[in-house]
C-alpha cells in the first residue's frame, strides 16, 4: 500500500533502521539498527526481508523511483527471529551511485509484530 504522508521529522515518529540499497537489491551500507534486525553484517539483499506478498509492490516501487522522489509504502518485513512486522518504510532516490549503480535510500519505522 502506497501512502503520500512523509513521516520523516516529525516529532512523533522514531526512525527504527536506515539502509542504502543498489540495483540488485543489495544492502550495502545500514545503520546498526538494520544489521541488528537483519542478523546479520554482509551478503544481505533487503528482498531477503520482505513479505513474499509484498516483493512485487517493492521492486515496482523501488525501479519507477526518479533522481528526487521519494515513496511511502506499508509492508511486512521478516526480523532476524523469523517475526513479521507491519512498517511504514520510506524510499528515497537522492540520485547517487554506489559501486557504480543507482541506489536508494531505505528508512524503515517499525509499527507492530503480526
Amino acid at each position: 500500500m502506497i501512502i503520500s504522508e512523509n513521516p520523516i521529522g516529525k516529532e512523533n515518529c522514531v526512525a527504527y533502521f536506515d539502509a542504502s540499497v543498489i540495483e540488485n537489491y543489495m544492502v550495502l551500507n545500514a545503520d546498526g539498527h538494520f544489521y541488528h534486525f537483519a542478523g546479520k553484517l554482509s551478503g544481505i539483499s533487503f528482498l531477503d526481508i520482505v513479505h513474499p506478498d509484498h516483493i512485487r509492490d517493492f521492486k515496482l516501487s523501488f525501479e519507477k523511483l526518479k533522481p528526487g522522489e521519494s515513496l511511502r509504502m506499508l509492508i511486512l518485513i521478516k526480523s532476524s527471529t523469523s517475526i513479521y512486522y507491519w512498517s511504514d518504510l520510506v524510499m528515497t532516490n537522492k540520485n547517487r551511485t554506489l559501486a557504480g549503480e543507482k541506489c536508494i535510500d531505505i528508512r524503515c519505522f517499525i509499527l507492530s509484530a503480526v
